[in-house]
């Protein structure tokens, strides 16, 4: 016995310091244990000790205004119980916004049960860092699709660069590309064409002088 008592104290103090929410009912019923990480997940005004040894039902009463659909999750509670069997990964939201994982199995030991643990795992980060990826990946996708390639071989004119078309006809290098491409042309004079512009300027002066 002195054993036994060993073996549910270690197991207590297990479930007790969990990072994941832990409730457990028991075959008659009542709450045989629930830790502090449940409550808080949920933001209950009550603590762990004060739920344990209440009924499901009054338990209900005080988890399920947490929820962000009370109905809709007590519902959903009613038909997990009612499968009989374990069942894994449901997400459900809270009212504060907060994002919960939940599992779920009865506790059946040897053909007899004796009762059910219900865990719950915070998985808000998780979820956040996931609908980033997925707007990320969208955005691209949208880059991508406005994105139009110029590729192959190009022939230009080696003295006034326009480009030969694929009817033979030679257009300015601006239109060929802007036509192909999301590219737009902004025109102004580098700092070596400036210079040279103004040389052939005071050049035409001065053979007018």
């Amino acid at each position: 016995m002195q054993n036994v008592h060993a073996v549910v104290r270690l197991y207590h103090t297990i479930l007790s310091h969990l990072n994941y929410g832990i409730l457990v009912v028991g075959a008659d019923e009542h709450i045989a244990f629930v830790n502090e990480r449940f409550c808080n997940q949920l933001g209950l005004e009550v603590s762990a000790e004060e739920i344990t040894g209440l009924t499901a039902e009054a338990t209900l009463t005080k988890i399920l205004p947490a929820y962000e659909d009370p109905p809709g999750t007590l519902r959903l509670i009613q038909e997990i119980v009612l499968r009989g069997g374990p069942i894994l990964g449901v997400e459900t939201r809270l009212k504060n916004g907060r994002e919960i994982l939940v599992d779920y199995a009865p506790i059946d030991v040897d053909g007899q049960n004796y009762g059910r643990i219900w865990q719950h795992r915070d998985i808000s980060e998780r979820k956040q860092v996931e609908r980033e990826k997925e707007r990320l990946h969208l955005e691209l996708q949208e880059a991508q699709s406005h994105i139009r390639v110029l590729d192959g071989l190009l022939p230009i004119c080696a003295t006034c660069k326009k480009i030969r078309d694929d009817q033979g006809n030679w257009e300015q290098m601006e239109g060929y590309i802007t036509r192909r491409s999301e590219a737009v042309f902004s025109h102004g004079i580098c700092p070596e064409c400036a210079l040279n512009l103004r040389s052939e300027i005071e050049a035409i002066k001065r053979s007018r002088d």
